[in-house]
């Protein structure tokens, strides 16, 4: 518990030095990679069940991960500078986001007809330049933060497709009804608070065959990921009669649940046995 709230201490502290300043991000993406490791290590998870029900460890992995999504949130924002002047940038962050985003390509396909809503798409949207370039989907992206909304947009000419029909960006916490109508996939950050307020919200504007991925991280994967009571979304399956699958992979930041109406047709659980 100790080593968390050092954590805590240390990502605040390079956070606000770095905010703003484009060559502090190597010492602030190091720090945010050292989170990544820790949460993958699998003696790290171990000990996590043994004491995650301590009231004082949930309440500083509640303020860790405030704190991270604080600091990825200003990350994204010094990425979107420094590849806007001509930088290229890797870490391990970034490595793992492009793996969640390829995975996600391989359940979009590459139909002319997909319409791929990304809520969270922050400063530097990885996950839908890659779905852009791996797909022939139309992306539509959102954010709250109209910071993050003008950052994303610069990215998205820079590096997105030369057709810049295929893909808009947003300022709103949802996606526009007009969008969502005749989406394919929906996809929510893990950075995304308030998981089950949104589902609520959106699940019910979706045409049948629309896939939502929605990631999230439990248990020690919530140190860097806003998590989601599982146990309230059978509450969500009467509202479109969905099945309602984890994609779990201890190698990887953040997990995802896949949630699509029955009568679909799709074997979703061969998909989550694929990436378990």
């Amino acid at each position: 518990m100790g080593h968390i709230n050092n954590f805590s201490n240390e990502l605040q502290e390079i956070t606000v030095a770095a905010n703003g300043k484009p060559d502090k991000l190597y010492a602030l993406r190091n720090k945010l990679d050292e989170l990544c490791a820790f949460i993958v290590n699998e003696e790290n998870g171990m000990h996590w069940e043994q004491w995650e029900a301590r009231q004082e460890l949930q309440e500083q992995a509640s303020l860790l991960r405030d704190l991270s999504a604080q600091a990825a949130g200003v990350a994204e924002k010094l990425r979107a500078a420094l590849a806007c002047s001509g930088e290229g940038i890797s870490d391990l962050y970034i490595a793992m986001l492009t793996k969640a985003a390829s995975a996600e390509c391989s359940l979009i396909g590459n139909t002319a007809n997909a319409r791929v809503v990304f809520v969270g798409a922050g400063s530097f949207p990885l996950s839908a330049l890659t779905i852009l370039q791996k797909t022939s989907a139309q992306v539509l992206c959102t954010d709250i933060d109209e910071e993050a909304v003008s950052w994303g947009k610069q990215v998205l000419n820079l590096l997105g497709p030369k057709n810049t029909r295929r893909w808009t960006y947003e300022s709103s916490h949802a996606p526009s009804s007009y969008f969502l109508d005749g989406a394919t996939h929906v996809i929510v950050a893990s950075l995304v608070p308030c998981k089950l307020e949104l589902l609520k919200q959106i699940i019910p504007q979706l045409k049948s065959e629309c896939k939502l991925l929605l990631r999230y991280g439990n248990g020690l994967k919530s140190l860097f990921n806003y998590p989601i009571d599982t146990d309230h979304l059978s509450g969500l399956q009467t509202i479109k009669d969905l099945k309602i699958t984890a994609i779990r992979d201890r190698r990887k930041v953040c997990d995802t649940l896949l949630l699509q109406k029955k009568e679909a047709g799709i074997n979703i659980y061969s998909i989550a046995a694929e990436v378990n």
